[in-house]
């Protein structure tokens, strides 16, 4: 049976049905303008005649892609990112999700008189990047570089030595993890790309190549005393991978250790909730997890409730909440206060424009500097910290 043009009757959208060179076709043309649609036909003739008599390998879809990205994240294709993604994308081919696709599905999602630039970024841009980026380098394909919102520069997000404890008290196996991210300043894929050959024999200094920089830029960064003291044990070989997860293995990305960042918030807020609240999230939950009672559409309302509940406690709590690269702002901001040396914190840190640097200046005052030299901080050899007692694992620093 050759192709042939269907109209839903509701929708009005054209479909296409039948088959070619024997391949069954059922899908949608997304239009309702039945030229645009012969069109999508054409198009599709020519793609089997390609792959069927020529050889020629189809196009992966985005649907197909998405899945390859998440499989060695989470073990499954959910997330709740995706989800209204996949629903517009997932049958597109890699090839035909240009920036226009990109940038026209960003505001249909997420309207601009409902939504702010930063949310595209976070629940539309940075996903599609993400699974884009993974194909790219899987299936060796054309790399793309997708075009994003530039929003305004908003609040510089830090925290104060006392909040940094208050984290370090609870954050388990990853602690020498962190106090290294703190104390140095490095990116968040930076710092486990981190192999012991390009650690120094004192552990005074490490060396990060091109290839693992934002910028491609080998720098050098001193490590001060309280890194120095976490390091893990120096393998005899002298090289490998300096941060391993406790059964022995590499980190392999990132997102593993900020979502460890991200129970303990929910942890510390399920903690503060009552007990009315805290079985409408379990229930809520519960539902978001059924996979063949309820439809999607039910289990998406369902996370979502629950998440709103936990953001609204932890709001009124005053919950802390952190992701790695607030550990970068907040190592620039001490490293400016106690050193007043903008060249070697962008040295340290690999910031190429100064204009990007110049914000962690105005909050860096000598009342910090003291602060953070107090907390055991060094920054920098030869200034040394003053002695004080660092606050016990049980008290609340972050209050």
């Amino acid at each position: 049976m050759a192709l042939y043009l269907y109209k839903n009757p509701k929708s009005g959208i054209f479909y296409l049905r039948g088959s070619h060179h024997g391949q069954p076709v059922d899908e949608s043309t997304r239009t309702r303008v039945e030229r645009d649609a012969l069109g999508v036909k054409e198009k599709r003739e020519r793609e089997i005649y390609e792959q069927v008599v020529l050889g020629k390998k189809p196009e992966r879809t985005f649907a197909e892609a998405a899945l390859g990205y998440l499989k060695p994240r989470t073990g499954h294709p959910d997330n709740p990112l995706l989800v209204p993604i996949l629903q517009a994308l997932g049958d597109r081919k890699l090839s035909d999700i240009t920036q226009d696709v990109i940038d026209d599905l960003a505001l249909e999602l997420y309207p601009a008189d409902q939504a702010a630039d930063t949310t595209r970024v976070r629940k539309v841009y940075t996903p599609v990047s993400a699974v884009m980026h993974w194909a790219a380098h899987a299936w060796g394909l054309q790399p793309r570089r997708i075009k994003r919102p530039t929003p305004p520069p908003g609040r510089l997000d830090w925290r104060t030595p006392q909040h940094i404890e208050w984290w370090l008290a609870r954050v388990g196996h990853i602690k020498p993890l962190i106090t290294a991210y703190v104390g140095t300043g490095a990116r968040a894929s930076e710092m486990l790309a981190l192999d012991w050959a390009d650690v120094t024999p004192a552990g005074h200094r490490f060396t990060l190549w091109e290839e693992d920089t934002k910028a491609r830029k080998a720098r050098g960064v001193d490590l001060q005393m309280r890194v120095r003291a976490v390091l893990p044990p120096r393998p005899a070989s002298g090289k490998g991978a300096v941060w391993r997860k406790p059964d022995g293995d590499p980190w392999h990305g990132y997102d593993a250790i900020n979502t460890i960042l991200r129970r303990i918030t929910e942890r510390e807020t399920l903690e503060a909730a009552s007990d009315s609240e805290r079985a409408e999230i379990e229930e809520n939950r519960s539902l978001a997890r059924t996979v063949k009672l309820i439809g999607l559409e039910r289990r998406q309302q369902a996370s979502k409730r629950a998440r709103q509940l936990l953001n609204e406690i932890a709001r009124r709590e005053d919950v802390p909440r952190i992701h790695l690269h607030v550990f970068r702002h907040t190592w620039a901001t001490w490293a400016y206060a106690v050193t007043r040396d903008l060249p070697w914190v962008m040295q340290q840190g690999g910031w190429a424009s100064t204009d990007l640097a110049m914000r962690y200046i105005h909050v860096g005052t000598a009342d910090l500097a003291e602060d953070v030299l107090a907390h055991g901080w060094e920054i920098r050899d030869g200034l040394r910290p003053r002695p004080l007692a660092l606050p016990s694992p049980s008290q609340d620093a972050a209050g």
